[in-house]
């Protein structure tokens, strides 16, 4: 690695260094950090990951038209078939104690995170004892005026909201929810926003849209409406092909869309926005062609569910197991991790959903 490039990964992270630098002087994540950023990846790694992502429920309030995991018209092929319970504290904890030198959290799950009654005692923990950055995820239809509350008073780092649409015909569409879900969800998004403001709380609010070929020109729309209720970033999403009716019906970005991809070039942050993630077009032979820039979650990130069931990306279904940390003594460089590593390395996909993958090209 250049000291150019290894410079340039310095910086993008400079934000988590309150996080790295650990208050109990545990020097594990400094000098695992160092690791990361000056070694070469390989399919095995001498580094330990630096991001966790814990899945505490399986459960949701709402069955979305374009999930994979939760819409009851979806193909079945990334469908959560196989629940597992809420994690608890305890198992939270107990699944924390294996990983001292990651310092980033995301709270998720094949649902809704809110609906696990201990998420708050969860952050508390996570945050308070181990010092980590966390961020989490919500529909946001369902958060009631307490758990809004605890939620501003939990010290939590990011929460992104997936909104879809800037009235309830447009949130019909992409979520299948009622014109009171939508109208809730505006409620507490403006809420969230006041509190945050009236008790100068830092928590990052995120919004997020789906994206497809039939509603990217109210992108501009978007981000007024997101704008007008508070939001510090947006993420654009372009359409994961989950073999779902709404994936068949409402087509991604392609790069061959010349005029979609001339629109959206032509887009700019608002001053207004801290971050501003505009959807990743696809190569229209997307599904066989080669992952051309290797994707860095498998070499910086795992995931766990309640079970101790782990995986590479928060895009695999958790019911594909790719090894267990309760039974397995390095789970980190065991088999399944090694082989998606060597794919990823020799410019090959290991999954199909990493053709829409929209997390590509953001890093870690």
């Amino acid at each position: 690695m250049t000291n150019k490039t290894f410079l340039k990964k310095v910086q993008r992270n400079s934000h988590l260094l309150p996080y790295i630098l650990s208050p109990r002087n545990n020097f594990s994540r400094l000098i695992n950090e160092i690791k990361i950023l000056r070694h070469a990846n390989s399919p095995i790694l001498k580094y330990r990951p630096r991001k966790l992502s814990i899945y505490i429920t399986s459960r949701c309030n709402l069955s979305c038209n374009m999930c994979g995991y939760q819409s009851t018209h979806s193909s079945g092929e990334f469908r959560t078939t196989s629940r597992y319970p809420d994690m608890d504290l305890e198992k939270f904890k107990h699944i924390l104690s294996f990983f001292p030198e990651a310092y980033s959290l995301t709270l998720t799950g094949e649902g809704e995170p809110f609906l696990n009654k201990d998420i708050f005692r969860m952050i508390d923990y996570a945050k308070n004892d181990r010092h980590y950055h966390i961020d989490t995820s919500t529909n946001g239809c369902n958060l009631t005026n307490r758990q809004i509350q605890d939620l501003v008073d939990s010290k939590l780092d990011a929460l992104q909201i997936s909104l879809d649409g800037t009235c309830p015909a447009e949130y019909k569409h992409v979520r299948g929810g009622t014109e009171q879900q939508f109208k809730n969800l505006v409620s507490n998004i403006k809420l969230i926003h006041s509190l945050k403001n009236s008790q100068k709380i830092l928590l990052q609010i995120n919004l997020s849209f789906i994206i497809t070929m039939t509603n990217y020109q109210n992108i501009p729309r978007m981000i007024d409406f997101a704008i007008e209720l508070g939001a510090d970033g947006i993420h654009f999403q372009n359409v994961v092909d989950f073999h779902t009716e709404f994936a068949k019906n409402n087509r991604p970005l392609l790069t061959t869309d010349t005029d979609a991809i001339n629109f959206i070039d032509s887009i700019r942050k608002p001053p207004a926005l801290k971050r501003l993630i505009l959807p990743l077009p696809y190569h229209p032979n997307y599904g066989n062609v080669k992952h051309f820039v290797p994707c860095p979650h498998p070499f910086a990130s795992i995931g766990i569910n309640t079970n101790g069931n782990i995986n590479p990306c928060f895009q695999i279904n958790t019911n594909e197991c790719f090894g267990n940390i309760f039974t397995e003594l390095d789970t980190w460089n065991n088999g399944s991790f090694q082989h998606i590593r060597e794919n990823l390395l020799h410019g090959r996909m290991p999954f199909q959903l990493c053709a829409t993958c929209p997390a590509f090209g953001e890093g870690i």
